[in-house]
């Protein structure tokens, strides 16, 4: 279930980008969820600080 909300989070952001709208910061929304991201996180706004915290955290 972790793993989902997190998915969900890259995606509000991805949708917001191309749709237009507001989302809200990932924030900790990747606490407890065991994730990768090979490649493309520079391309999802905010999502480099938010994988930089959560590896730190563990």
């Amino acid at each position: 279930m972790k793993e989902y909300i997190a998915g969900l989070s890259g995606a509000k952001v991805i949708l917001k980008e191309h749709l237009g709208g507001s989302y809200q910061p990932i924030g900790q929304d990747f606490a407890g969820a065991n994730l990768t991201v090979p490649a493309g996180s520079n391309q999802v706004p905010g999502l480099e600080e938010a994988l930089k915290a959560f590896l730190n955290k563990g």
